[in-house]
């Protein structure tokens, strides 16, 4: 169901301004690309008898925050792998980490209410002489 609360384009990536969602009939969704008026289906399909077309409607994704946590060797106090308390930029993240950390984990969660979760394993000059992490390839 296309919402006037939230923001589209088309499926080929032009803008859309939305007027209206309750225009009657079978396409009774009603905006403006590039200046020219179009009707929708109130699912957002511009033909709503055939597949994906390039007018029909996407609904913009954006970031709405991200997270950045550090990721340690397990020591004397942590059996498992420990994640720091989050960070709201990587490079905060970076001014407080240890010199026992081995990767970043950043979680990024989006308007549609989807989260990613990615992490980068940082360079073995990072970990102690004494560590030992099996990477699948030994």
């Amino acid at each position: 169901m296309i919402s006037m609360d939230k923001t589209y384009k088309t499926r080929n990536g032009k803008p859309v301004r939305l007027l209206c969602t309750d225009a009657g009939g079978s396409y009774p969704v009603i905006g403006l690309v590039n200046g020219e008026v179009y009707t929708w289906a109130s699912d957002g399909s511009y033909y709503a008898s055939i597949g994906d077309h390039r007018h029909d409607l996407i609904e913009e994704v954006t970031v709405v925050c991200q997270f950045f946590y550090n990721i340690y060797l397990p020591d004397e106090y942590s059996r498992t792998g420990v994640a720091s308390a989050y960070h709201k930029s990587r490079v905060e993240a970076n001014h407080s980490a240890c010199c026992n950390r081995i990767g970043v984990m950043t979680v990024t969660h989006y308007s549609d209410g989807n989260f990613t979760i990615e992490s980068e394993r940082l360079c073995n000059a990072h970990l102690r002489p004494d560590s030992r992490i099996s990477d699948g390839n030994r």
